[in-house]
């Protein structure tokens, strides 16, 4: 980080009107009660730290706003409001932003459940370096933060297996992925949120997390921390979409982000608690050379399914590194592994 960014970061105070030590929920919502439904009793279940939820009903539909009114009409602890039309996500997340008014913003996709500890988790990330900005926790479902759920396993011990294996590195992940992103509001009020010319959403959390880091700040994954992602349950179909907003976000930072997602998938930073969850899921018995080989990590190998959460784009940036895919280690690897090899001009 430069001088002139040290000085601007060190500014960026916290406003003098936010609640300390609280954090705000935003959770932006289109159709889909039952999933909210589900998110809400895990968080009440799941969490210590001081929080509010705000549900923001973006669904232009009558019917759906009762049914979140029915949901949330006893709990003091939650605020729902409503846009007067369908915004999208990104301008629903912004106003959930400029509705909160705690230290701390974690906004979240309908389609997540929480497990126990997962805030204090994101937060004690976020405060151990001045310079972290946004925090992602791990998922069974968020692309290059993925760590597939080890057999045997629950949401609840795979949250325990998760952070007893944990090295707590904190690794800087090049951009955060939107489904759950904690974000200090110090950084939030000093560079803004999401850009609105990425109208219903794809991109924009990449985008902010370019602006935020070529601040001089950062963009981490709390590798203690869990939340499932059922996926699909927050934006329906993305492809068309998704390829609108990518234009927009390769015209802006193309070679910087290339440039830096390369170096993440080749230090794999989160490799590591793969493998040791992996490790946990076979019994000694079970325990063979082979066993061994598919779980011991190989820095020139990376799973396919971390790289590209199925997303075509990232299959594509991941062929562009130089990773194709390789021949499974015997009856107990793991499948789908890729390695890196010379690239051809």
């Amino acid at each position: 980080m430069d001088a002139e960014n040290a000085v601007a970061v060190a500014a960026a105070a916290l406003p003098a009107e936010a609640l300390r030590g609280r954090c705000d929920i935003v959770v932006p919502v289109y159709e889909g009660v039952n999933y909210v439904r589900d998110l809400l009793t895990s968080i009440d279940r799941c969490t210590t730290y001081p929080y509010r939820v705000l549900l923001i009903d973006d669904s232009a539909n009558d019917r759906t706003h009762e049914a979140l009114l029915d949901l949330v009409s006893e709990e003091l602890w939650i605020e729902l409001h409503r846009n007067p039309e369908n915004l999208g996500f990104v301008q629903t997340a912004n106003r959930g932003f400029d509705l909160s008014e705690a230290e701390f913003i974690c906004l979240m996709n309908s389609d997540t459940i929480v497990t126990p500890g997962w805030l204090e988790r994101l937060i004690d990330c976020a405060q151990s370096d001045p310079r972290i900005a946004v925090v992602n926790p791990l998922s069974n479902m968020a692309v290059n933060l993925s760590v597939p759920m080890a057999p045997g396993l629950n949401l609840n011990t795979m949250a325990s297996a998760l952070a007893a294996r944990s090295r707590r590195d904190y690794p800087d992940i090049t951009t955060a992925v939107g489904f759950c992103m904690l974000i200090k509001r110090r950084y939030l009020s000093w560079l803004g949120g999401f850009d609105p010319i990425y109208g219903h959403g794809y991109c924009e959390e990449s985008d902010l997390c370019m602006r935020y880091t070529e601040a001089g700040l950062r963009v981490v994954a709390a590798d203690d921390a869990f939340v499932y992602h059922k996926g699909c349950g927050s934006f329906g179909v993305w492809l068309d979409r998704y390829a609108v907003n990518r234009r927009i976000f390769d015209a802006r930072w193309q070679d910087a982000y290339e440039s830096e997602y390369q170096r993440f998938l080749t230090r794999n930073p989160l490799q590591y608690i793969r493998d040791r969850l992996m490790r946990h899921s076979i019994r000694e018995e079970e325990w063979t050379d082979d066993a061994s080989r598919a779980v011991t990590r190989d820095s020139r190998k990376v799973h396919m399914s971390h790289l590209t959460g199925g997303k075509l784009p990232l299959t594509k940036n991941a062929l562009r590194a130089g990773l194709v895919p390789n021949r499974t280690l015997g009856r107990s690897a793991t499948a789908d592994r890729l390695q890196r090899t010379p690239r051809t001009p």
